[in-house]
Protein backbone atom coordinates (compact mmCIF):
# COMPACT_ATOMS: atom_id res chain seq x y z
CA UNK A 1 0.00 0.00 0.00
CA UNK A 2 1.40 3.87 -0.85
CA UNK A 3 1.16 5.98 1.42
CA UNK A 4 0.45 9.66 0.94
CA UNK A 5 3.66 11.15 -1.25
CA UNK A 6 3.03 7.83 -3.76
CA UNK A 7 -0.54 8.41 -3.85
CA UNK A 8 0.24 12.22 -4.78
CA UNK A 9 2.65 11.31 -7.00
CA UNK A 10 0.19 8.82 -8.63
CA UNK A 11 -2.63 11.53 -8.89
CA UNK A 12 -0.47 13.83 -10.64
CA UNK A 13 0.77 11.42 -13.32
CA UNK A 14 -3.05 11.12 -14.30
CA UNK A 15 -4.47 12.24 -17.38
CA UNK A 16 -6.66 15.11 -17.12
CA UNK A 17 -10.15 14.66 -16.29
CA UNK A 18 -12.74 16.93 -17.86
CA UNK A 19 -16.10 16.59 -17.09
CA UNK A 20 -17.59 19.03 -19.60
CA UNK A 21 -15.99 17.48 -22.53
CA UNK A 22 -17.22 14.29 -21.09
CA UNK A 23 -20.77 15.46 -21.53
CA UNK A 24 -20.29 17.30 -24.88
CA UNK A 25 -19.86 13.43 -26.39
CA UNK A 26 -22.68 11.98 -24.50
CA UNK A 27 -20.31 10.00 -22.58
CA UNK A 28 -20.54 8.78 -18.69
CA UNK A 29 -17.94 7.71 -16.48
CA UNK A 30 -19.65 5.67 -13.43
CA UNK A 31 -18.03 3.55 -10.60
CA UNK A 32 -19.07 1.85 -7.70
CA UNK A 33 -17.52 1.61 -4.28
CA UNK A 34 -18.47 -1.88 -2.78
CA UNK A 35 -16.41 -1.71 -0.47
CA UNK A 36 -19.21 0.48 1.12
CA UNK A 37 -22.05 -2.47 0.35
CA UNK A 38 -20.26 -5.18 2.46
CA UNK A 39 -23.25 -4.55 5.22
CA UNK A 40 -25.81 -4.68 2.20
CA UNK A 41 -25.20 -8.79 1.66
CA UNK A 42 -28.63 -9.13 0.18
CA UNK A 43 -27.62 -6.27 -2.68
CA UNK A 44 -24.18 -7.50 -2.94
CA UNK A 45 -24.94 -11.27 -3.59
CA UNK A 46 -27.27 -10.27 -6.33
CA UNK A 47 -25.17 -8.07 -7.93
CA UNK A 48 -21.88 -9.99 -7.81
CA UNK A 49 -24.33 -12.80 -9.22
CA UNK A 50 -25.19 -11.01 -12.20
CA UNK A 51 -21.79 -9.80 -12.74
CA UNK A 52 -20.12 -13.48 -13.05
CA UNK A 53 -23.80 -14.24 -14.68
CA UNK A 54 -22.51 -11.49 -17.57
CA UNK A 55 -18.94 -13.34 -17.35
CA UNK A 56 -20.21 -16.91 -18.43
CA UNK A 57 -22.23 -15.30 -21.15
CA UNK A 58 -19.43 -13.43 -22.47
CA UNK A 59 -20.84 -10.18 -22.16
CA UNK A 60 -17.99 -9.03 -20.16
CA UNK A 61 -14.34 -9.17 -21.84
CA UNK A 62 -11.01 -8.11 -20.51
CA UNK A 63 -8.82 -6.00 -22.58
CA UNK A 64 -5.34 -8.19 -22.23
CA UNK A 65 -2.87 -5.87 -22.90
CA UNK A 66 -0.19 -8.48 -21.77
CA UNK A 67 0.88 -12.13 -20.59
CA UNK A 68 3.70 -12.12 -18.66
CA UNK A 69 5.35 -15.39 -17.41
CA UNK A 70 5.45 -15.44 -13.51
CA UNK A 71 8.98 -16.03 -13.72
CA UNK A 72 8.58 -12.25 -14.86
CA UNK A 73 6.38 -10.71 -12.70
CA UNK A 74 8.74 -7.71 -11.55
CA UNK A 75 8.46 -6.81 -15.23
CA UNK A 76 4.20 -6.85 -15.39
CA UNK A 77 4.42 -4.90 -12.32
CA UNK A 78 6.73 -2.47 -13.79
CA UNK A 79 4.42 -2.15 -16.44
CA UNK A 80 1.62 -1.59 -14.67
CA UNK A 81 3.60 1.19 -12.34
CA UNK A 82 4.77 3.19 -14.67
CA UNK A 83 1.48 2.76 -16.39
CA UNK A 84 2.08 1.96 -19.44
CA UNK A 85 -0.54 -1.25 -19.86
CA UNK A 86 -4.23 -0.25 -21.75
CA UNK A 87 -5.93 -3.29 -20.17
CA UNK A 88 -5.38 -5.80 -17.73
CA UNK A 89 -1.49 -7.77 -17.15
CA UNK A 90 -1.73 -11.09 -17.11
CA UNK A 91 1.03 -13.41 -15.16
CA UNK A 92 1.00 -16.88 -16.39
CA UNK A 93 2.82 -19.52 -15.39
Amino acid sequence: MQGPVGMISSVLQMTPFWPLKVMQENKALIGVNIGRLWQEEDLLTAELRAILQGVAEGAFRPIVDAEVPLAEAPRAHRRLEQRENFGKVVLVP
